[in-house]
C-alpha cells in the first residue's frame, strides 16, 4: 500500500550539462534524419544555438540511480515491484547542446486501482535564469 503522506516528496536537485556527443549518440541511435538533431551548421542555420535535443532526450538525463532508486527506497518499495507506466514531456523552450539544466524530481502523486499502486513524478528542467525548459512525466507502476 502506498502512503499518501509522500506525495509532495521532492529528491535533491541535480545539474546536468547537455553535451552535443551525447545527443549525436542518441539521435543516431534513434535513426534521427532531421540535421537539427545532428549538424551544428544546420541547427545554427534554423535559428539555434547548436544541435538541438530530441524531444525525448530527457529520459538520458532523468535516468539516474538516485532518482528512481532514492524515491523507491524512501517509498518503501521493493525495486523488483515497479514497472515503467508511461513518459510524457512538455516543452517549453528548445534545449541545446551547451545547455546546462538543475533538475528536481517531485512525487505528484500516488494512488491504488485494484491491486496495483500508482506512483505519478515530475521532474522539473530549469535553465540557469530559473526559467522552465521541460517538464518529464512519469508514471511507475507497483506490482503487489
Amino acid at each position: 500500500m502506498l502512503d499518501i503522506r509522500h506525495i509532495g516528496l521532492e529528491l535533491p536537485a541535480f545539474e546536468v550539462d547537455i553535451e552535443k556527443g551525447a545527443l549525436l549518440r542518441f539521435a543516431h541511435a534513434l535513426g534521427e534524419t532531421n540535421p537539427i538533431h545532428t549538424d551544428e551548421a544546420v541547427a545554427k542555420a534554423a535559428g539555434f544555438r547548436s544541435i538541438v535535443a530530441m524531444p525525448t532526450f530527457p529520459v538520458v538525463a532523468g535516468t539516474r540511480d538516485e532518482l528512481t532508486w532514492g524515491m523507491v527506497k524512501t517509498l518503501g518499495i521493493e525495486p523488483a515491484k515497479i514497472l515503467h507506466g508511461s513518459q510524457r514531456y512538455v516543452w517549453h523552450a528548445p534545449l541545446c547542446a551547451g545547455d546546462r539544466l538543475r533538475g528536481i524530481k517531485r512525487v505528484v502523486n500516488l494512488f491504488q486501482k485494484k491491486a496495483l499502486g500508482f506512483i505519478e513524478t515530475v521532474i522539473e528542467y530549469r535553465d540557469p535564469q530559473g526559467n522552465l525548459v521541460c517538464e518529464d512525466f512519469c508514471t511507475f507502476v507497483v506490482r503487489p
